[in-house]
């Protein structure tokens, strides 16, 4: 079982692998965000914000019953909270656009916000607006107003406590009057009087002490808080805040870029890694092929044992034949159909390649060419295609006279010979069987280079026809829905896939680096890289099936290079 930090670093590789194969939607995503805080920020408005901070007071130094009923108003430990909203309120508002000579005070009532800060009896009166004279103007004036709103309030209440007091005086004095009179009249009850004038008595020394305990207009007008610090005019505004903005756009577009990635990768259906392949294709991946940028060049031979023996490619169709073998141990692959899924995967590169590296090797091989619609494989050895498949379909056509001898040992080429109207009636037919068993009888190798699997139904109608195919996939340019269907259909017709081969791997993917890495640490750049047999052709003579059984197994070891 694999260690967990071998796992976990498997998994951060293949997240890295995903954000350098996508990173243009990461950075494009990033620029985009970016770009656009940038340009909206530096269009904004400037904001400045004017700070006033006041001192909740009582509005005046009491402590009589009297006084109690103005706690609203004095005591700056209970309502505090009452004071943010008072300080909000209408009636202040309209006091501080008055002082201002603003038309209204809806505007101000936007602008403005109150804090009671924490642990405190301070309000912190704050206005924003956009000119920085104004918030400290408007913010000034806030605090003006709620200051003379609250001793107003006290004054109005402290004024309405007076007459409710003089006037129950003026009450209770009329009652001790009476029963001074009733008492003069009727001397008989003064005695029984008396209690009731002692209580009223009582009651208007009560009054008089409230009423002299009221604090005086002028107490009130000094009392109820202080402006601890007035605003000053802001330097600096406070939105927008370019630098936050910035360093958020930044965050939210690297958390929005991954997103994409994620999701572009999720909604990616082409296959990108090994064991993606093997899982859609179920049989192993026998080869790496790298990316060859010079074979894209016209004029370049795309033979790497041929231009450069001593190159990468060539060392991995070495590996590939190699694999091929050693799958054919248990069931041996004498027919091989190289295809893929669909075109432009490089499988006519790859059967050219295959069957020039089987031959240096030292097995006898017929490279033919099964593509009856668009004929290249000639090419790669510099043959034309004058004569092959389509003539020795006649049967007096010998065989021998339709081979070509490329320019290496141990291999001939069987091209097309023409274009026929009908492809898979060919390829389809009791003839071309017969044609495969006699190739299989001169040959260790009959590699059949074929068209695309999708599509057509050439392939096919080969697939049963031989012991093997060999499925070209260049992740990238292949779905998992294709490749799906290709080894379905392959499998309906009665085919058995034996592996498939990635061709075209760039250095920088995760299953490539390691190829391209251990090669160069490797390779000496001395030599031609190979150490195999290059001996003179070998006569193509039938060969039977215990001459053949004896040669696999003196290759069943690969060469000390492979």
């Amino acid at each position: 079982m694999e260690p967990a930090d071998d796992q976990t670093a498997i998994d951060l590789r293949a997240y890295l692998k995903v954000l350098s194969r996508r990173r243009w939607i990461l950075i494009a995503t990033l620029l985009t965000v970016v770009a656009t805080t940038a340009l909206v920020t530096w269009r904004m408005t400037p904001i400045y914000e004017g700070e006033t901070l006041v001192e909740v007071l009582p509005a005046a130094l009491s402590t009589d019953e009297v006084s109690k009923s103005l706690e609203i108003f004095t005591d700056p430990t209970r309502g505090l909270q009452t004071q943010v909203t008072l300080a909000q309120s209408e009636g202040v508002l309209r006091l501080a656009a008055g002082e201002l000579n603003l038309p209204g005070f809806e505007d101000l009532e936007e602008a403005l916000s109150v804090e009671l800060l924490p642990d405190t009896q301070i309000l912190a009166i704050r206005v924003q607006h956009a000119r920085p004279d104004e918030a400290r103007s408007w913010a000034n004036a806030v605090a003006n107003a709620f200051l003379s709103f609250r001793q107003n309030t006290a004054v109005e209440r402290s004024s309405t406590l007076r007459s409710e007091i003089e006037s129950n005086l003026e009450e209770v004095q009329n009652q001790i009057s009476e029963i001074d009179v009733r008492s003069q009249q009727d001397p008989a009850a003064a005695a029984s009087l008396r209690a009731e004038r002692d209580r009223r008595v009582a009651e208007l020394n009560d009054l008089q002490g409230r009423l002299g305990a009221l604090p005086d207009s002028d107490r009130l007008q000094e009392g109820g808080g202080r402006i601890i610090t007035t605003a000053q005019l802001p330097t600096e505004p406070v939105r927008p805040r370019k630098s936050l903005n910035l360093a958020l756009a930044v965050v939210i577009g690297t958390i929005l870029g991954l997103g994409l990635v994620l999701l572009a990768e999720n909604l990616d259906d082409r296959l990108k890694n090994p064991e993606e392949v093997e899982e859609r294709v179920g049989a192993p991946v026998l080869g790496y092929i790298p990316l060859v940028k010079e074979w894209s060049e016209s004029g370049s031979s795309k033979v790497a044992i041929l231009s450069a023996s001593a190159s990468g490619a060539a060392e991995a169709y070495r590996t590939l034949r190699a694999n091929l073998r050693f799958v054919s141990l248990e069931h041996p692959l004498r027919t091989i159909l190289v295809t893929s899924p669909v075109a432009a995967a490089g499988k006519s590169t790859t059967s050219a390649n295959l069957a020039a590296t089987l031959a240096q090797g030292g097995s006898k091989v017929v490279l033919v060419s099964s593509d009856l619609r668009r004929p290249s494989i000639h090419k790669f050895f510099g043959l034309s295609n004058s004569q092959g498949v389509v003539d020795i379909l006649d049967p007096d056509f010998p065989l021998a006279e339709a081979f070509q001898k490329p320019d290496l040992p141990n291999l001939r080429l069987l091209a097309t010979g023409g274009l026929p109207p009908n492809p898979t009636e060919i390829l389809g037919s009791d003839r071309f069987s017969q044609i495969l068993v006699e190739l299989r009888g001169l040959a260790d190798y009959v590699i059949l280079d074929a068209p695309p699997v999708l599509g057509l139904g050439d392939v096919s109608a080969l697939a049963s026809k031989v012991d093997g195919v060999l499925l070209v996939v260049r992740t990238g340019s292949v779905t998992k829905r294709e490749i799906s269907h290709a080894v379905d259909q392959l499998r309906k017709a009665g085919g058995k896939v034996a592996g498939a081969v990635l061709n075209a791997v760039e250095a920088e993917d995760g299953y490539g680096y390691y190829y391209h890495y251990y090669y160069a640490q490797y390779d000496t750049g001395h030599g031609n890289g190979s150490s195999e047999m290059k001996g003179a052709d070998s006569t193509f003579q039938p060969a039977s099936e215990s001459e053949h059984a004896a040669q696999t197994r003196g290759h069943s070891s690969p060469p000390n290079n492979e």
